[in-house]
């Protein structure tokens, strides 16, 4: 942690980074097969469905502590991806971490008090608290489940004219 000037005072990228740590790290875990599908989570005291949270852990980057803590959770693991999703709207903005999964365990570890279901990135979007939705929205524009843009295209019927 740097202090400036030596008068004690965290400097602006140390606050910054000490803020982070306290915050939860909200990581949505997605597959693509014949559907996109994303895990999210309700908790017991709470009725609304969400992204998973991950706690930071000391020695860590936020990247491996998310996929650490969903691995634990929800036995799932894969590439957590550096560019954040953004959310806005909830105050103060925050940022969500995508993670394709590679590899989906049939059982967690059951270290969750929480009811986790895999759900299509269309229900989703209808399911998550209005908070999340955009999110919903960000990930299918980034990884081309969004909708597509008008423009040429070849069908096979054309190629195949004599």
């Amino acid at each position: 942690m740097s202090v400036n000037g030596g008068n004690g005072e965290l400097s602006r990228a140390a606050r910054a980074e000490r803020s982070l740590a306290r915050r939860p790290i909200d990581v949505l875990p997605y597959r693509v097969g014949a559907s996109i599908d994303v895990l999210l989570v309700r908790d017991a005291d709470r009725d609304a469905w969400g992204p998973p949270s991950a706690a930071q852990q000391k020695g860590l980057t936020r990247f491996a502590s998310a996929a650490l803590e969903v691995r634990r959770r929800f036995g799932v693991s894969g590439k957590v991806y550096k560019q954040p999703l953004r959310r806005e709207g909830t105050g103060e903005p925050s940022e969500v971490l995508p993670l394709l999964v590679e590899s989906d365990a049939p059982t967690a570890s059951g270290h969750t008090s929480a009811e986790a279901r895999w759900i299509s990135l269309g229900e989703a979007s209808e399911m998550v608290s209005p908070e999340f939705r955009p999110l919903m929205a960000a990930l299918a524009a980034r990884i081309g489940a969004g909708p597509r843009r008008s423009g040429p295209s070849t069908t096979t019927s054309a190629r195949r004219r004599r």
